[in-house]
């Protein structure tokens, strides 16, 4: 048969004169010891069964399917520290500006602040539950850190269903008592916190069951969502920064409402897809 070189075109240093083809070739080492016999033009000869060449070119795109599925998962890496660290920046912010108010018994002059001011006990709950479970969560998907002890996963895993559980419940009643969003906010925190409790709780359930599949698969989507205050802030970040610099908008409120309900649904939207697209992606979730 003839292989033309647009079949090897992702291997190096691969020319018609090449004596052999296992040397810059290795899948097809594999599948049969080919040897070029020729060739026509800029095509090579190469004496070799169909199913074999069918063969070795399926394990090659394999193999190239492999290196760009680790780039993936170490890109996703990157993206899911760069977002932590959006939203522990943002806790440590918020809490240096509140604390003095706290300590003092006074209530600030900015509204947006007067919500964690005036009744601290709901919103720092949901974020200190919110911290733990999104500061847990990755070590439970990883597969170096779960495999070491089984107990330690499973008692971990309980706490942090608790903890993002309390955090869900409670984001429902701060978006009730101060939804700064309005209707944006406060339906975007019903519907993605509702679809985070739900993902949490089918977890559960199907760990129970010893359906270890399921129960990855659902822990990734509640991890998924609930990453989205990390992409919310930074949408809420984009958008202040366009209403200052917009011409003819005089000393807009920081943030804007409607900005920040519209930062609600985007950023906990995209996580959704995300997520799903990634289980698609991978069948069976890389570790």
């Amino acid at each position: 048969m003839i292989a033309s070189p647009q079949d090897f075109r992702h291997l190096p240093e691969l020319t018609p004169k090449a004596r052999t083809l296992p040397a810059t070739f290795p899948a097809l080492d594999h599948a049969t010891k080919a040897q070029p016999v020729g060739s026509v033009g800029e095509a090579m000869v190469i004496r070799m069964e169909p199913q074999s060449f069918r063969t070795a070119l399926i394990r090659h795109a394999e193999r190239r399917c492999r290196v760009g599925d680790r780039q993936l998962v170490a890109s996703t890496i990157v993206a899911v520290g760069v977002l932590l660290a959006v939203v522990f920046s943002f806790v440590l912010v918020r809490f240096v500006t509140d604390w003095p108010h706290l300590r003092a018994a006074t209530i600030p002059e900015q509204d947006f602040a007067k919500r964690y001011v005036e009744s601290p006990w709901i919103p720092y709950l949901h974020i200190g539950f919110g911290l733990a479970y999104l500061a847990g969560a990755p070590l439970q998907l990883m597969r170096r850190v779960r495999i070491r002890s089984y107990v330690r996963h499973r008692i971990l895993g309980r706490v942090l269903v608790g903890c993002g559980l309390l955090s869900g419940g409670l984001a429902f009643v701060f978006a009730v008592l101060s939804p700064w969003g309005g209707s944006l906010e406060l339906t975007a925190t019903f519907v993605f916190g509702t679809w985070f409790i739900l993902c949490l709780v089918r977890a559960f359930r199907a760990i129970r069951t010893d359906n270890v599949r399921e129960h990855r698969r659902w822990m990734i989507r509640a991890f998924a969502v609930g990453l989205g205050i990390g992409s919310l802030r930074i949408w809420v970040g984009i958008f202040t920064g366009i209403l200052l610099l917009w011409p003819g908008v005089d000393d807009p409120p920081v943030p804007d409402p409607v900005a920040f309900g519209v930062s609600f649904w985007l950023g906990f939207l995209c996580h959704v897809v995300v997520g799903e697209w990634w289980l698609r992606r991978f069948v069976g979730p890389p570790d």
